[in-house]
């Protein structure tokens, strides 16, 4: 049991797991979590505050990557274009809407107030190359879901199986 709670530590504090790993693979070897954690092993797990502060600048390349500028529409249009990135007011808070600014800021919202899962459902909203120039914060988010996810299922098994043989 000290071994899960261990690795649970490690997890959530975002530190590579590794040893925590190995020593609960030799404790419990058919254990079915243990493949599935091998893969954040070596560098860790980013914690939510991790992924809540590297947001705003993964929402800047999503929002550079959703607009084109227009280069036939004329100097005064393309001035305005390139005037309008340098001075973005971006939305904030649960924000209602479809529109990739409203899913942004439901995104941050929802990672602030510790709903992961709703952070990554609104994130599989986005347009394409939004999502595609956010792939390695949106990983480490499912990460962090399924780590937590996992870890809560197999505290959950334990506590049972002690409390049947208890």
């Amino acid at each position: 049991m000290m071994a899960i709670f261990g690795l649970k530590l490690a997890i959530d504090q975002g530190e590579p797991f590794f040893l925590e790993l190995k020593i609960l693979q030799e404790i419990m070897p058919n254990d079915p979590a243990i493949p599935k954690l091998n893969d954040f092993a070596q560098d860790g797990i980013p914690t939510s505050l991790n992924i809540l502060m590297r947001f705003p600048e993964v929402a800047e390349k999503m929002f550079s990557a959703i607009e084109v500028s227009e280069t036939d529409q004329g100097i005064w249009k393309n001035m305005i274009f390139k005037l309008e990135k340098m001075i973005r007011v971006r939305l904030v808070g649960n924000v209602e809407g479809n529109t990739p600014d409203a899913i942004i800021a439901r995104i941050e919202y929802k990672i602030r107030h510790g709903d992961l899962k709703g952070a990554a459902e609104e994130w599989d909203k986005l347009p394409e190359k939004a999502i595609s120039t956010s792939i390695q914060l949106k990983k480490q988010l499912s990460a962090r879901i399924y780590a937590e996810k996992l870890l809560k299922e197999e505290l959950s098994r334990i506590l049972q199986h002690n409390t049947i043989q208890g």
